[in-house]
């Protein structure tokens, strides 16, 4: 009944803006009740000890040579003031709707900048709901300052790529871009190599220009260039030693299952989420008609979702050959957001949801509505209580006996800063360290157990 007034009083566009206006709410209030989590604490012991440069140079020679990332994970914990966290996320989530903006921009005509606007800000919502762990991968500095940014910097550099204008400064912007992410993300960096070179080598058949093509030049080289420092670190054969050695082909096979435990377990859950932001997309930014007059829609359906699972098995590759496992699910965004992509141009084939767009906007509202009360509720009671243990430890922080302290409330979609019962898990001792206690930490069950 509620949906059906809604639906009666509000236009589409209201409704659109509405729910952009409630999903900027669920982000930032998440935002400012996030916390530092494991990492982060490791972050401040290194700056403390070594430095920012130091101890950049000291990871990529000892275990991360996310050298890039690194700094700038360190740059942020070095800053002296406690909103930096707060800050960074900000600083992330404005570069990456400018990023989606940009994109847009650069392909939307027909568009005024208001309307673009307002579409970027749905397009970041239905990415952000559709992420596989939101809070390992929007909130969480040790993570979001290598994967999420380098995935931001990407979409700048595509929309700046596909630009025929001939401006040189973009060239510069280009190079500076990619340099970038070849030192923040490694997984992202070898898909975006190969797929380059892939289309600069069948360049004759995708109608690129001239000036795009060096623009892709610039990109590959660039990239390239970092990536190549990045492998080299001697802080990869350090993290090599905890996994075993196997055949390119037995990596080749295993991929196969990796691939799959990603999609049923990962992004099939998301399927609801996914479903219904990339129905109201599919409305209000339909694709050209056109292409799928040109074409058998089951075929080009078919042709979209197997070149989906191609390029979900390359992501994976180099992982599952060199861990045995799957992706760290901070690293999946690129395919997360791939598979809401993949969605919204299969249902922009089916025209009936144009009638019911505002029922789909309605029941979009409700639930993002519904995510703000539940994460304001749940985030602020998990910030009060890790305030509550930081204040204990201060108060404790020359003591020689074990420190021990309540398990943390649910975080919601913030990273937990939740540490072990057993001293010597690595959350435990990244916070010994990074709070430069004399004693070790444990968290006990807080039913049993409170603050003395």
């Amino acid at each position: 009944m509620r949906q059906v007034v809604c639906s009666i009083i509000l236009t589409k566009n209201q409704l659109l803006f509405f729910n952009n206006l409630i999903f900027i709410a669920v982000f930032f209030i998440i935002n400012y009740f996030n916390r530092p989590a494991h990492d982060d604490f490791y972050s401040m012991f290194v700056v403390r000890e070594m430095g920012i440069v130091e101890g950049t140079l000291f990871q990529y020679n000892n275990w991360c040579t996310r050298f890039i990332g690194v700094f700038i994970s360190f740059l942020v914990t070095s800053v002296p003031i406690a909103s930096k966290y707060f800050l960074f996320n900000t600083f992330l989530f404005a570069l990456f709707l400018f990023a989606i903006f940009l994109l847009y921009r650069n392909i939307l005509n027909d568009h005024s900048n208001l309307t673009i606007l307002n579409i970027s800000v749905f397009t970041f919502s239905a990415l952000f709901y559709s992420t596989i762990d939101i809070g390992e991968t929007w909130f969480w500095l040790s993570a979001n300052s290598a994967y999420t940014l380098s995935f931001a910097l990407l979409i700048i550099g595509i929309a700046l790529i596909i630009k025929p204008e001939r401006k040189y400064y973009e060239c510069f912007l280009i190079c500076l871009i990619f340099l970038l992410i070849g030192g923040l993300n490694e997984i992202l960096s070898v898909f975006v190599v190969c797929s380059m070179i892939l289309i600069l080598f069948f360049y004759k058949k995708m109608n690129i220009s001239c000036w795009q093509i060096i623009k892709l030049s610039i990109a590959v080289l660039s990239i390239a260039l970092t990536l190549t420092i990045l492998i080299l670190g001697e802080g990869n054969n350090y993290r090599e030693a905890f996994f075993d050695k196997i055949s390119v082909f037995n990596g080749m096979i295993l991929n196969i299952k990796m691939s799959g435990i990603i999609f049923i377990k990962k992004l099939l859950p998301k399927i609801p989420i996914v479903l219904l932001s990339a129905i109201i997309l599919s409305v209000i930014l339909p694709i050209n008609k056109n292409i799928y007059k040109q074409v058998n829609t089951r075929n080009f359906n078919f042709a979209i979702i197997l070149m989906f699972f191609i390029i979900l098995y390359i992501f994976q590759l180099p992982v599952t050959y060199k861990t045995q496992d799957i992706s760290v699910l901070r690293a999946l965004l690129p395919i997360s957001s791939l598979f809401f992509v993949v969605v919204y141009i299969i249902l922009n084939s089916f025209s009936f949801f144009k009638k019911y767009i505002k029922i789909f906007l309605t029941t979009g509202l409700l639930i993002q509505l519904s995510c703000f009360v539940y994460q304001f509720k749940v985030c602020s009671v998990y910030s009060n209580a890790y305030d509550n243990r930081m204040y204990f430890i201060s108060e404790n922080i020359e003591s020689r006996d074990t420190i021990k302290v309540p398990v943390l409330p649910d975080s919601g979609w913030i990273k937990s800063s939740e540490i072990s019962d057993y001293y010597g898990a690595f959350p435990n001792q990244h916070m010994k360290k990074g709070l430069n206690l004399k004693s070790e930490i444990i968290a006990i069950d807080n039913h049993k157990e409170s603050y003395k």
